[in-house]
């Protein structure tokens, strides 16, 4: 409890006394002002706590259906190296497939490149034991440019395909004499 001063008579009085005991004048309660916080608040604040809440959702992973069915085709396809036998003759290359599974959709590639494209040759597959024999003329690029075994050497192969196990790879070079 303080004392003020009252307006009216100037004796010193209780500031809880809601007139003076002496001269009985009202006394005016002085309004009880509060002061805001200067920091962060309002419509600024809002828009941080927006930002933030962006943020997080772009750090936090999410498992939603395309992640989860990403991590189920990682989980369940698996890389198989084929037992392949390629021979180069002048023209063309036989393939054999040594393996003791078929291979489907196979893509065989002669001279393959890590960036760009070699000469591609498609077909539906190869069983177990059963050899191939494609002429090089039927080797093209996407361009639909034909492998020219006179103006361009045959320096590598590789082949691609399906199994019951996985997909299947393959790649070796041609070994010159």
């Amino acid at each position: 409890m303080a004392l003020i001063e009252c307006p009216e008579c100037s004796k010193q009085i209780s500031d809880k006394a809601e007139s003076c005991p002496n001269c009985g004048c009202p006394i005016k309660k002085k309004p009880v002002t509060v002061e805001k916080n200067k920091g962060i608040g309002g419509c600024s604040g809002c828009l941080i706590l927006v930002i933030g809440f962006f943020i997080l959702m772009a750090i936090i992973p999410h498992d939603n259906d395309d992640t989860s069915s990403k991590k189920k085709q990682t989980q369940t396809s698996s890389f198989v190296d084929l037992d392949a036998s390629v021979t180069f003759k002048l023209n063309e290359v036989i393939i054999e497939n040594k393996n003791s599974f078929d291979w489907y959709n196979v893509k065989a590639e002669a001279n393959p490149r890590i960036l760009g494209s070699g000469y591609y040759y498609e077909f539906k597959g190869l069983a177990a034991g059963d050899s191939k024999s494609i002429s090089l003329s039927e080797f093209a690029k996407s361009d639909g440019t034909r492998f020219n075994h006179l103006a361009t050497k045959l320096t590598a192969f590789s082949i691609h395909c399906d199994t019951k196990s996985g997909r299947g790879h393959y790649y070796g070079e041609r070994k010159t004499p």
